[in-house]
């Protein structure tokens, strides 16, 4: 068999696919040696033999051979060496692979050429050896994937959306679960899809429980998404990719913010409700670098580059807070609640419970759009953080942790709370300030 486009076709596959030659040759090797398998038995079920090498089943030690440079390929039997032959065409007498093989021990196997009748044989044996090495390139394909994207899990990959498909059709809902209308008293219509990405050389869903909230998707579209994790199977490698996770925040600030990257500013804690808003903290090592100023950036670049990037579609865009980390628990969390400055707090460290004093006129800001503010420093700080406004006590000695009070005080401020919604919202679904 001589097939110098055989070799070409290896090399073109090599460029294009980036797949180990010699795996190919190997490949090409076992699936030839499985098609005059398939053949010899085909021959022998129809009692038709072309060949005397061929034309019986029993040849089982078969080994292939291609040249590298010329493509041509030598068909081997391999007979192992016995004391006494049982078997003529798989066994060969010591005495015998002495005199024309020099092979002395009993055990070993010799290689013996044998003809090929290619006339015959070729359409079965390049039928076989095609599949083969297709489901081997696939294969190859798959490994190649999986190790490409098992480097890049959690970190972030840059996608194109290729196509979407629809899940479920419903209405856009508020808050408290009522429907949107539009100006005209409609209900908004909102269609929730699957978006496919393609990454390099896969495509992959993200699922709608890993979009952002509102956010539009279109053809062509390019975008970055954040690897949680990678898992090999027998088929593609299943890759679990998101842009509502917290830490797509933080490798967009890397990419973004060169303190941050090189260490001298680093992101403490990230608390998230992505398309609406997040609250990150962070630090710096030299007390020369302002870690917000950095995260920031000249005119404000670092960080609108990073808003761009999770908000691009979405109206009116995800908000992000920047706060300085701090040990001491009372600093963090008064911190965390900014922009609302706090009168007094009391912790108790045990429980990490943490009560807060606010004036009346930002009891509202505090606590922010359904909870948001307090609810966002929470998660950030780790610590269960209630509000109290200086309208229900002149001091927080008036309240003591975990005593009766505070159920009175938590009814007083839900009261104050849904006052403040009914006065801003004058009962409808307007946006924070």
């Amino acid at each position: 068999m001589d097939n110098k486009e055989l070799i070409l076709a290896v090399k073109a596959l090599e460029v294009e696919k980036v797949i180990d030659p010699e795996v190919l040759y190997t490949t090409i090797e076992a699936a030839i040696v499985s098609g005059i398998k398939k053949k010899q038995i085909s021959d022998y079920k129809n009692e038709v033999k072309d060949t005397v090498e061929v034309a019986k089943p029993q040849y089982e030690n078969l080994k292939a051979i291609l040249d590298r440079e010329t493509g041509k390929i030598d068909i081997y039997l391999l007979r192992t060496v016995v004391e006494e032959v049982t078997d003529e065409l798989n066994e060969i007498s010591v005495k015998e692979a002495k005199e024309k093989y020099h092979v002395f021990e009993i055990g070993s196997l010799v290689r013996e050429p044998i003809k090929v009748d290619t006339k015959t044989m070729g359409r079965m044996v390049a039928q076989t050896a095609k599949q083969i090495i297709t489901q081997k390139i696939r294969e190859i394909e798959r490994n190649n994937l999986y190790e490409e994207f098992a480097k890049k899990e959690k970190d972030i990959v840059t996608c194109v959306v290729t196509r979407k498909s629809l899940v479920e059709k419903g209405h856009l809902k508020d808050k408290k679960g009522h429907a949107i209308l539009d100006s005209e008293g409609h209900p908004i219509v909102k269609e929730v899809y699957n978006v496919f990405l393609a990454i390099n050389n896969g495509e992959f869903i993200l699922p709608p429980d890993e979009q952002i909230e509102n956010e539009i998707y279109t053809i062509g579209q390019r975008l970055k998404v954040y690897v949680i994790n990678v898992k090999k199977t027998t088929k593609a490698p299943i890759v679990t990719i998101s842009r509502r996770h917290k830490e797509l925040i933080k490798r967009l600030f890397e990419l973004e913010v060169p303190e941050i990257y090189d260490g001298t500013v680093v992101i403490k804690d990230i608390a998230r409700e992505a398309g609406s808003r997040s609250k990150i903290s962070v630090y710096s090592s030299n007390e020369e670098v302002d870690p917000i100023g950095a995260c920031i950036g000249p005119k404000g670049a670092r960080i609108g580059n990073v808003l761009q990037e999770i908000g691009q579609d979405t109206e009116p865009g995800e908000k992000i807070d920047i706060i300085v980390y701090s040990e001491n628990p009372a600093i963090y969390i008064e911190n965390a609640l900014a922009p609302a400055k706090i009168l007094d707090i009391r912790l108790n460290e045990d429980a990490k419970e943490a009560k807060v004093l606010v004036a009346k006129d930002v009891f509202s800001l505090a606590i922010g759009k359904d909870g948001q503010n307090v609810r966002l420093a929470a998660r950030l700080t780790g610590w269960k953080i209630d509000i109290v406004s200086d309208e229900m006590v002149s001091s927080l000695d008036d309240v003591s942790m975990g005593s009766p009070e505070k159920e009175i005080l938590e009814e007083r401020a839900e009261a104050v709370v849904e006052t403040i919604k009914d006065e801003d919202t004058g009962g409808g679904t307007d946006s924070e300030d």
